[in-house]
Formats: structure tokens, sequence, C-alpha cells
């Protein structure tokens, strides 16, 4: 078995509760603080129209990216750089594609993908 180094030893087995208190309420905090914003900005910019728990479900999806970011920073710094850079991306892409669905607005783009010149809409015209 390898040994662990001291300071990986003193930094998981010292357990602060009031530390881990204070953590879990500001990360809290800030996730609703940023479920608002967006909310906000969904109203102003007349994206669309969405819950507000579809906002914290979507919001909340970087929870799951944090979790092998921080296996990864068990094994080093660089490599949970490297995981923090793919599952990023990732989340982007998943949270941009997922707000695509909430774009109900009248263009002109959406409107020629309603009516496409296919065999049907040609004959009726």
């Amino acid at each position: 078995m390898p040994q662990l180094p001291r300071k990986f030893l003193l930094r998981v087995f010292r357990f602060d509760f009031d530390r881990l208190t204070y953590i879990y309420s500001k990360s809290l905090f800030i996730w609703m603080f940023e479920t608002i914003v967006q909310k906000g900005l969904f109203y102003f910019f007349d994206i669309g129209t969405t819950t507000l728990c579809d906002m914290l479900a979507l919001t909340g999806y970087k929870f799951v990216v944090l979790c092998p970011i921080a296996a990864a920073e068990l094994i080093s710094y660089y490599v949970s750089y490297g995981v923090m850079l793919v599952c990023g991306s990732l989340f982007g892409y998943f949270f941009f594609k997922t707000l695509g669905r909430y774009n109900n607005r009248n263009t002109l783009a959406a409107h020629m993908q309603d009516v496409s010149l296919n065999k049907k809409t040609f004959m009726l015209g």
C-alpha cells in the first residue's frame, strides 16, 4: 500500500463541522442567487418562459461535474485542471443545447424550418 503524504492526511482527516456548514450554506446561497439571476435574464431578454424549478435543476447540474473534478484532484492538481476543462466544456454544450428548447421567438429561421419546400407544401402553393 502506498504511503499517503502527510499534507493530504491532515487535509482529509481534520474535520470541522462549522466550516462544513459555512461552505454548504454559502454554496446554497450562490446556487439560489445564480438561479434567480438567470430567471431574470430570461425575462428581460425575452428568451422564453421556464419555471423556477427547471432553472434550479439546470443550474444544479454543475454539482455533477464537480464530482469527477474532486476525484481527479486527489490524483494531481494538473489532472484536475484537464478534467475541469473537459467536463466544463461538456456541461456548457449541454446547457446551451438545453436552453434551445426555451427559445420560442418568432424568427424567419423558425418559420422557414416549419414551412419547408417538400412535395406537400410545394403542391399547395
